[in-house]
């Protein structure tokens, strides 16, 4: 069995698609860093990640990082005025103004935000920006994880990016990283909180590098 074959089904974790320039090793741009895999309440083993420009790929380098992070507590509600979301914890969330959050699972879906910064109110309350839900509170509240203004990063893997047109005879850029072939970074554990994260040394096509991340929860 081929190895492309053999992940095909494993279950797809996450995914993001990296597009602006950012040419830091160790601290980058929260606006510029494509979340890959984010870890809420449990933790990841991740065995694939694949990597594609589907469109024109500019030559530079594609990186890969290890973000630092923590989950949340308890979650007691979320509501929104227009694109202003209000989310209380049943616990001190522990947060500090200009913190960064990632949340996953709730309803309706505009509540789910990656990067958001977050301004905190009190112990047990902050809010960040959303697309509007027009009010309605949410349904299903999820988790979210949480990680400092100047996030710890560290770097897993840096690969160069190929300069290429894709059209019916040219292949677009690509790669795959998996366990059986990349022992010396995979499989990655995300404890709970942690991130896979990726940037990209020049500004890509309006595609960007697309980076989906396979593996299952621990």
């Amino acid at each position: 069995m081929s190895i492309s074959v053999q992940y095909a089904s494993t279950p797809v974790i996450g995914s993001a698609n990296t597009l602006t320039a950012d040419t830091s090793y160790t601290a980058p741009t929260t606006s510029s860093v494509g979340v890959i895999a984010q870890s809420t309440t449990t933790g990841f083993r991740i065995d694939n990640i694949d990597n594609i420009s589907i469109g024109t790929s500019v030559a530079g380098l594609h990186r890969l990082f290890i973000r630092e992070g923590n989950i949340s507590p308890t979650i007691s509600s979320i509501t929104s005025s227009t694109t202003t979301a209000t989310l209380t914890t049943a616990t001190n969330h522990n947060l500090i103004t200009g913190d960064i959050i990632t949340l996953r699972g709730a309803f309706p879906v505009e509540y789910n935000v990656t990067n958001a910064a977050v301004t905190v109110t009190n112990g047990t309350v902050f809010t960040f920006t959303i697309v509007s839900t027009g009010s309605v509170a949410a349904r299903d509240v999820g988790a979210y994880s949480s990680c400092h203004t100047v996030p710890m990063y560290r770097l897993v893997k840096e690969t160069a990016i190929t300069a290429i047109t894709a059209s019916t005879t040219v292949a677009a850029f690509a790669y795959q990283l998996t366990t059986p072939l990349n022992p010396e970074i995979l499989p990655i554990i995300l404890p709970p909180g942690w991130a896979l994260c990726s940037t990209v040394s020049t500004t890509q096509t309006s595609t960007g590098i697309s980076s989906t991340a396979r593996g299952g929860v621990f």
